[in-house]
């Protein structure tokens, strides 16, 4: 029985996505073959729910069917299934030993970093030919568009020089601006004997906090959207990215746990471990007492096979008050080495050196 008919596989096309899970199943029969394999062991209710979403016909419905898929994956390796839909884009699962939990897929854009690197380089291109004999440093402080056009860019910059041998005051940074661009020049000071000039720094937008707020907002409506409709069930949120997600872990722990108040740390070769000592106070994400059924996030992206396979690790929340258990993810983990499980106390948290764990699926 062929699950994703020719309208369906028209629709993956148009994602946008097209070197992408799940779009690049439109024209890899193989991984066609894989993803139907995945989507007809599901329940009649999840498996209607994958269909549909992958059927959207926009970016979103791909990207949710991605996230849930991830998730079923990873938390079959624990031996959990799901039953049914009980909410839109939330999975009513049982662990290996029949305890109920809630899983709630989550899809997220990662961000393109500075951009495609041939955009960024007709960028560098064109300012070199700009600011000939000139050595100059450059922001980009938003991703570049793919196909960038440069000669707007190139226009500006020939006013600024105009205006600098003019004598305006006008600095020796300037910005450039307009709906999809935003970069920042300056000129520096630097010695050339050869008068060549170019590019001395290029910085590249840092977009962690961006992110982070995101998963911060949207943890906590589905955490309440979960509490509504499966009172005191766990809840495992799966963060699941279209790319990398290199976030610092300073950063995610900030959000998640709040500020250590002692952190321990090791960097010998092969033994490498992190521990740090948090209390709830009701400002981090975990300790919120909207979220204390959010027992576990796993984070996915995808792995570089260029498959459908996904790698993942997770942060436990020690403050969770529910219940009964989730699976736990193995691999990669932030988890309660100290303090009872669910006290508004003290909580040590501790991450060693294990890989993230992986999944694919396999007809």
């Amino acid at each position: 029985m062929t699950l994703l008919t020719a309208a369906m596989l028209d629709s993956l096309r148009s994602t946008g996505l097209p070197d992408q899970w799940p779009g690049v199943v439109a024209h890899d029969d193989s991984l066609r073959t894989q993803l139907e394999f995945v989507i007809s062991s599901q329940s009649d209710d999840v498996r209607n729910a994958l269909i549909e979403r992958i059927a959207a016909g926009d970016q979103h419905g791909p990207a949710w069917a991605r996230a849930a898929i991830w998730g079923l994956g990873l938390a079959s390796l624990e031996g959990a299934r799901a039953r049914a839909v009980i909410a839109p884009g939330l999975l009513h699962m049982t662990t290996s030993t029949g305890s109920p939990f809630v899983l709630a897929p989550l899809a997220f854009a990662a961000g393109r970093g500075a951009g495609e690197r041939k955009d960024i380089n007709r960028l560098i291109e064109t300012l070199d030919g700009a600011l000939t004999g000139r050595h100059y440093t450059l922001h980009l402080k938003k991703p570049l568009p793919k196909d960038v056009n440069t000669q707007p860019i190139a226009a500006a910059v020939h006013l600024w020089l105009m205006a600098l041998r003019d004598g305006s005051e006008v600095g020796r940074c300037a910005s450039y601006e307009d709906s999809t661009i935003s970069i920042e020049i300056c000129l520096t000071d630097l010695e050339d004997k050869d008068k060549r000039g170019g590019l001395v720094v290029l910085v590249k937008p840092k977009r962690s906090l961006e992110k982070l707020a995101q998963v911060d907002s949207r943890l906590m409506h589905v955490a309440n959207e979960a509490r509504q409709v499966a009172p005191n069930l766990p809840v495992v949120a799966l963060l699941a990215a279209d790319g990398p997600w290199k976030l610092p872990r300073g950063y995610v722990n900030q959000v998640l746990y709040g500020t250590p108040r002692e952190v321990f740390a090791t960097s010998d070769p092969g033994k490498s471990r992190y521990e740090a000592l948090y209390r709830a106070n009701g400002l981090s994400l975990f300790s919120d007492p909207h979220c204390t059924a959010l027992q576990a996030v796993w984070w996915a992206e995808p792995s570089s096979d260029g498959g459908l396979g996904v790698v993942a690790w997770s942060h436990e929340n020690p403050w969770a008050e529910t219940s009964g258990h989730a699976p736990v993810l193995r691999g990669r983990r932030f988890w309660l080495r100290e303090g009872p499980r669910g006290a508004h106390g003290a909580a040590v948290m501790e991450q060693g050196t294990d890989d993230p764990v992986q999944w694919g699926p396999s007809a």
